[in-house]
């Protein structure tokens, strides 16, 4: 399990110190003939290329497919330009192949042309929360929810700016009405368990940390997050643990020696920093200036 995995929605909030886990474009057309040719011939109305080119992109997009889904929703585009429902799929499709800045753009796209499109302002808040605006993902992801409730990906970035705004009552609602719609998701037990984190309710960010780890084992955040819950409950041998499953030895007495640095812990964190220090196979200069920061308090 050395290797980490990304997970977008999560929130990575921790100091710069530790060491933490912490393409086709989209395409605008304009100008199409009222028919299509086809190579035998005959041809067909824009509206009926349109709907069997979606058809076939949905089975592309489905079957995992995202390079033959995106061709297909843009050939839909080209015969039927002003589809805000196209675009919205081009945007899930540029979202599969993780590109997410073409992803963002035909969100916007689709909004422009449909603005109760839930889906479009759905993906549209998400874009925006990873863009760090705030105030605009949180309108355009409040506006999905209202158009559609059943939105949990929607309910789960609005938490996430819940955190962001420190107010731990709206996240809690908003991971509970994601839950009730994905009750086994592991992405949203992680963000609830860092959620009740920040409240300081640590017991409960603990069972939800190990739950996440119950359904994702590899979940590189998870493990950080329960190492961070277990040194602040006063388990630091348990935070080098959890955290060794993700990263090297040193890395994990590094992470705790800095936690229990900034919980005032100096004498414990000297000695976690002086054990990544001497596992270092070369000069670890991380933990060097970890080090130096104890001793500048303790002084």
């Amino acid at each position: 399990m050395k290797n980490m995995k990304q997970d977008t929605t999560t929130v990575a909030r921790e100091n710069m110190a530790i060491v933490l886990l912490v393409a086709a474009a989209v395409i605008l057309v304009s100008g199409c003939s009222a028919v299509v040719a086809r190579p035998d011939g005959a041809s067909k109305p824009e509206a009926v290329q349109a709907r069997e080119a979606l058809t076939r992109g949905d089975a592309a997009l489905q079957a995992g497919n995202h390079g033959k889904a995106l061709m297909e929703y843009v050939s839909a585009l080209q015969a039927d330009p002003n589809s805000a429902d196209t675009r919205y799929r081009i945007g899930v499709a540029h979202e599969a192949r993780g590109d997410l800045a073409s992803a963002g753009q035909a969100y916007s796209d689709a909004v422009r042309l449909d603005p109760a499109h839930a889906g479009a302002l759905e993906g549209l808040g998400l874009a925006l929360i990873r863009a760090r605006q705030h105030a605009q993902a949180r309108d355009n992801l409040q506006r999905a929810v209202n158009q559609d409730a059943q939105r949990w990906r929607a309910h789960n970035g609005l938490g996430i700016l819940a955190d962001l705004a420190h107010d731990p009552a709206a996240a809690t609602a908003h991971y509970e009405a994601a839950l009730k719609l994905q009750p086994e998701h592991p992405v949203l037990f992680n963000n609830l368990g860092y959620s009740r984190y920040l409240a300081g309710d640590y017991a409960s960010a603990q069972g939800w940390f190990e739950r996440t780890l119950a359904k994702d084992p590899d979940n590189a955040r998870a493990w950080a997050n329960l190492a961070l819950v277990r040194v602040r409950q006063g388990n630091p041998t348990g935070g080098v643990e959890a955290f060794s499953e993700v990263l090297e030895a040193r890395q994990a007495y590094n992470n705790v020696g800095y936690l229990l640095y900034k919980n005032g812990e100096y004498a414990a964190a000297r000695q976690y920093l002086e054990r990544a220090i001497g596992l270092s196979p070369a000069y670890y200069g991380l933990a060097q200036e970890n080090l130096a920061r104890v001793e500048a308090a303790q002084r």
